[in-house]
This record gives C-alpha cells, structure tokens and sequence, in this order.
C-alpha cells in the first residue's frame, strides 16, 4: 500500500550515479527527508524550493533519512502553495506484465472488461473512462503507484493526468493489474476472473442476480 501523501519543500537535489537524491523538509514536520529517484526521472523542471507531494511504497518513518529497498517514491508531482500543478514529475512504472503489455499492443478493451461494460449501466455509460485506462497502464503498470493515484482528489487526478481521466479509470487499470498479477486470462476470462471483475458492477448498484445468473451461464470461448 502507498503511503501519502507526503508534503514538502525542495532543499537540495544532487544526482549521482544512478538516482537523483533530492532533500526536502516536511511541510507538517518540519523534518527532513530524502526522496530517492532513477537516474531516468526526468526532474529537469524541478527547483530549489519547488513545493512538492509524493508518495511511498510503503510505510517508514517520514523524518528517516536512510533509504531502504521499502521507500522506493512511486508517485511524485509539483505543486503550487495550495493545488496540484499540471504535470506528474515521477510515476513508477512498474515491471511489465504480459498480460498488460498483450492488451496494449492491441489497443483494444479485453474481453473481461467489454464484458462489464456490457452488464453494467453504470461502467457501460463511461467506456471512454475505459478507454483511458490503457493509457494509465502505459504510463504505469505499479500495483502501488497505481494505488497512490486512486489516494488523489479527483480534481487533482484530472489536473495530473487530463480531462479524460477519471476515478473510474483508475479503478479499470487497478483492475485489469490484479487479474494480470493472478494469472488471469483477460481475453477469454474464466468464472473466477469474472467474479473479481464483475464486483465492480454490483458495487455501483447492478443487481447481485443478474451477475450471478450471468457469471452461472457463462461458457468460457
């Protein structure tokens, strides 16, 4: 699970090697702390001063000042005094997933996913939400990145990512990661795919039966 978010000022960046090291202190703190990022992160725009939020992989001490496998930043974005700025400075992307990556090169919804927008009034009204979801897997195909996006206002998710995106987006990306992490078959789903994808309809007020009675006649291609 990520931890976040994380507020704070720029103090210090220094590259070396393979990481970027930039000291901040903690807006509410007061302490200081080290975000460690790749050498590939592109921190170019990123000043002295600059008031950021980010978020960790997993729970640590904020005041730390050593860096441990735990801490890794999956999510990092500048702000303004008061509101998200427009553009994710660090999103971590994750190891490719086959399943994600066979989706991708396909530019088309999985079968499991064109299923749930078939059944669900709510999800079959928002297919472009859908649609988004593959650019949200582009960019990041992190469990826990992922997760730090869902932790985000909504107002700031579209400020991070555009317009397009939404909650729901983030909900179909998170989705599709936890079947491909499962071994699941996105393109001719078996029932237990179905049943994970398909709470996600009755969440949003589809009838428990209608699933069910789905889901029960269901006969895998």
């Amino acid at each position: 699970m990520s931890k976040g978010p994380i507020t704070a000022r720029v103090i210090n960046i220094d590259t070396a090697g393979s990481f970027h090291s930039i000291k901040v202190n903690n807006t509410i703190t007061g302490k200081d702390d080290l975000v460690i990022l790749p050498s590939s992160a592109d921190i170019g725009k990123l000043k002295i001063n600059d008031l950021i939020t980010y978020y960790r992989a997993d729970e640590q001490e904020i005041c730390s000042m050593k860096q441990t496998d735990e801490e890794r930043i999956v999510l990092l974005f500048v702000r303004k005094e008061d509101v998200a700025t427009s553009k994710v400075f660090w999103i971590s992307k994750g190891e490719k997933l086959p399943a994600i990556e066979k989706v991708l090169e396909q530019d088309e919804l999985p079968r499991v996913i064109t299923i749930l927008l078939s059944l669900s009034a709510y999800y079959g009204k928002r297919e472009d939400f859908a649609q988004e979801a593959l650019n949200i897997l582009r960019m990041s195909q992190d469990p826990e990145a992922i997760d730090a996006l869902f932790s985000v206002s909504t107002a700031t998710l579209v400020d991070l990512l555009g317009e397009k995106f939404s909650p729901v987006s983030v909900q179909i990306a998170d989705s599709l990661i936890n079947l491909a992490l499962a071994d699941g078959d996105l393109e001719h789903p078996r029932k237990r795919e179905l049943r994970q994808i398909l709470m996600l309809a009755t969440m949003h007020g589809e009838s428990h039966q209608k699933i069910y009675d789905f889901i029960s006649a269901y006969e895998r291609e």
